[in-house]
């Protein structure tokens, strides 16, 4: 009976109060009990403290072994408890919910995943597009291309050009044999070779 009694100390924290006291109920036997098994452990520390300094441990070797005997017993049976929740708590770190048995994830976890699933996907750069300035004109002469490309002019081996249009960003300003211009508004550019007007081409640019 008192074995029984004793055992809802084992139990962790009862969550209400009852006679008869169950796994999660606190029986009202259960205080008195503690101290009963307090007190047998504290008689049988101070007894065998007591024969160890007082030298009598050959003179009387049956007494101070039931007393450790016993209090060994009653240590480990508060303890077992205590530290089987330990070993759990460290094997096994990560919470789990009470009802589901599911695992808890941390509040700080979720903005950042929901922060992280929203950001969009950088849209890939649109290729570079070359246009080639032959004897006859440019090569090719009607262009369609993304918004954000850019376009590369390449005159023919030892002739120099000077890309030209109403659209004053994209015009080349100084003649040379390469020119580079990145379109970022949508439109339609039509352009000409300033040193041989006959030589025309139109871009278009789409979003």
């Amino acid at each position: 009976m008192l074995l029984y009694m004793g055992g809802e100390f084992a139990h962790g924290i009862p969550k209400a109060i009852r006679v008869g006291g169950d796994a999660n109920s606190l029986s009202v036997w259960h205080f008195p009990v503690i101290w009963l098994i307090a007190s047998i452990l504290s008689y049988c520390v101070i007894y065998a403290v007591g024969i160890i300094r007082s030298g009598k441990v050959n003179k009387r070797p049956i007494p101070f072994g039931i007393s450790v005997v016993i209090g060994l017993l009653i240590a480990l049976y508060w303890l077992a408890p205590m530290l089987t929740g330990l070993y759990d708590g460290l094997a096994n770190p990560v919470a789990t919910s009470e009802k589901t048995g599911s695992p808890t994830i941390s509040e700080s976890a979720v903005p950042r995943a929901r922060a992280d699933s929203a950001q969009p996907a950088k849209p890939a750069k649109p290729a570079p597009v070359t246009i080639h300035e032959q004897k006859d004109g440019f090569r090719p002469t009607d262009v369609r291309i993304k918004r954000g490309a850019t376009v590369r002019f390449v005159a023919a081996g030892g002739v120099s050009m000077q890309v030209t249009s109403d659209y004053a960003d994209f015009n080349q300003g100084v003649s040379g044999d390469e020119y580079s211009f990145t379109f970022t508004t949508a439109g339609i550019y039509k352009y000409h070779d300033t040193r041989t007007t006959s030589h025309q081409g139109t871009i278009t640019v789409t979003d």
